[in-house]
Protein backbone atom coordinates (compact mmCIF):
# COMPACT_ATOMS: atom_id res chain seq x y z
CA UNK A 1 0.00 0.00 0.00
CA UNK A 2 1.27 3.49 -0.81
CA UNK A 3 0.84 5.88 2.11
CA UNK A 4 2.24 9.32 2.79
CA UNK A 5 1.21 12.32 4.92
CA UNK A 6 -1.76 10.43 6.45
CA UNK A 7 -3.18 9.57 3.04
CA UNK A 8 -3.30 6.35 1.05
CA UNK A 9 -3.58 5.68 -2.66
CA UNK A 10 -6.65 3.60 -3.53
CA UNK A 11 -8.62 2.33 -6.52
CA UNK A 12 -12.20 3.46 -7.21
CA UNK A 13 -13.52 0.47 -5.20
CA UNK A 14 -11.41 1.50 -2.17
CA UNK A 15 -8.81 -1.26 -2.37
CA UNK A 16 -5.22 -0.10 -1.81
CA UNK A 17 -2.87 0.43 -4.75
CA UNK A 18 0.65 -0.97 -4.43
CA UNK A 19 3.92 -0.39 -6.20
CA UNK A 20 4.17 -2.74 -9.16
CA UNK A 21 0.44 -2.80 -9.93
CA UNK A 22 -0.34 -2.57 -13.65
CA UNK A 23 -3.01 -0.13 -14.84
CA UNK A 24 -4.49 0.48 -18.28
CA UNK A 25 -5.51 3.98 -19.34
CA UNK A 26 -8.57 4.84 -21.40
CA UNK A 27 -6.17 4.97 -24.39
CA UNK A 28 -5.31 1.30 -23.78
CA UNK A 29 -1.72 1.96 -22.70
CA UNK A 30 -0.48 -0.06 -19.73
CA UNK A 31 1.62 1.42 -16.93
CA UNK A 32 3.28 0.04 -13.81
CA UNK A 33 2.74 2.10 -10.65
CA UNK A 34 6.06 3.22 -9.11
CA UNK A 35 4.93 5.73 -6.46
CA UNK A 36 3.15 9.00 -5.90
CA UNK A 37 2.72 12.24 -4.03
CA UNK A 38 -0.52 13.05 -2.15
CA UNK A 39 -2.28 16.39 -2.56
CA UNK A 40 -0.62 19.30 -0.78
CA UNK A 41 -3.89 21.25 -0.32
CA UNK A 42 -7.64 20.48 -0.55
CA UNK A 43 -8.01 21.66 -4.16
CA UNK A 44 -5.30 19.31 -5.45
CA UNK A 45 -5.49 15.65 -6.53
CA UNK A 46 -1.84 14.78 -6.00
CA UNK A 47 0.18 12.82 -8.54
CA UNK A 48 1.19 9.25 -9.30
CA UNK A 49 4.38 8.05 -10.90
CA UNK A 50 4.34 5.25 -13.44
CA UNK A 51 6.61 3.49 -15.90
CA UNK A 52 5.42 2.24 -19.25
CA UNK A 53 4.79 -1.48 -18.78
CA UNK A 54 6.87 -2.34 -21.84
CA UNK A 55 9.98 -0.92 -20.14
CA UNK A 56 9.55 2.54 -21.62
CA UNK A 57 9.61 5.99 -20.10
CA UNK A 58 8.71 7.12 -16.59
CA UNK A 59 5.68 9.42 -16.44
CA UNK A 60 3.73 11.47 -13.90
CA UNK A 61 -0.09 11.49 -14.01
CA UNK A 62 -3.08 12.75 -12.11
CA UNK A 63 -4.29 9.68 -10.18
CA UNK A 64 -7.63 9.64 -12.02
CA UNK A 65 -5.85 8.84 -15.33
CA UNK A 66 -5.34 5.29 -14.07
CA UNK A 67 -8.45 5.09 -11.86
CA UNK A 68 -6.83 5.99 -8.53
CA UNK A 69 -7.36 8.62 -5.84
CA UNK A 70 -5.75 9.69 -2.58
CA UNK A 71 -7.90 9.39 0.55
CA UNK A 72 -7.33 10.15 4.23
CA UNK A 73 -6.25 7.30 6.48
Amino acid sequence: MITQDNQKLVRADGTPATIGDIFITNRLKSYELTGGRPPQHPGSTGRVWVREANGGFNREFFPSVIGLKWEAI
